[in-house]
């Protein structure tokens, strides 16, 4: 039986997948401004057009990049949210493997997301654009932190807006301090992962039962 043929969007679709793994390799090996887009499409083996029928250009590329980082990371704790619900301590054990692993040093996307920040302090179009992306992703933080809350059954004492930002600095700057010294990076992973997410959850001053 022949192969269905795929429609004009599911190439689309799949054009602009690889595009992003092609990125996302070539901008953790080379950089943000050692990357072209002449070297993306060689990567995933299209033309340039391609690229600029999926994208702006570079900057939105590169952004996209990002997003997809940040929707993996979340796409791993909606995860084990899902299939810890009824057992908590596991939820948070695993949880805080899931953010460790997430943040080891000198991974591309450690890379990407340090240089994106890189790039917002210099780049006022850029800073806009990742701010948005910024934001979106604190939104959707919150959105963890109540389901574990909720599964908790407690109640926070502060913001769960305030929660959500503690939670991406603390990986941001853990993130930042293991990429320049790997071994306390690890060890204030161990440490603090675990510590934070039982603080939020345990009733240690931010959440009361």
């Amino acid at each position: 039986m022949p192969t269905p043929r795929r429609t004009q969007q599911e190439r689309r679709a799949a054009t602009r997948a690889a595009l992003l793994v092609a990125a996302t390799d070539a901008f953790g090996r080379d950089g943000y401004v050692g990357t072209s887009l002449d070297d993306v499409a060689a990567e995933a083996g299209v033309t340039k057009g391609a690229i600029y029928s999926n994208f702006d250009g570079k900057i939105d590329l590169f952004i996209a990049v990002v997003e997809e980082i940040d929707a993996a990371w979340l796409s791993v704790l909606a995860e084990v949210i899902k299939e810890t619900a009824d057992d908590l301590p596991m939820m948070i054990s695993r949880i805080s493997d899931s953010l460790r692993d997430g943040l080891a040093p000198r991974d591309e996307t450690s890379l990407i997301t340090q240089e994106a920040r890189g790039l917002a302090a210099r780049d006022a179009d850029a800073r806009a654009r990742l701010a948005t992306s910024q934001r979106d992703m604190l939104t959707k933080v919150e959105g963890v932190i109540a389901t574990l809350t909720d599964l908790a059954g407690t109640t926070p004492t502060v913001p769960v807006a305030d929660l959500a930002a503690i939670v991406i600095a603390t990986a941001t700057g853990l993130s930042d301090l293991a990429m320049v010294d790997p071994e306390a990076g690890h060890r204030a992973r161990i440490a603090m992962l675990p510590a934070i997410m039982g603080t939020f959850l345990g009733g240690n001053g931010v959440i009361a039962g």
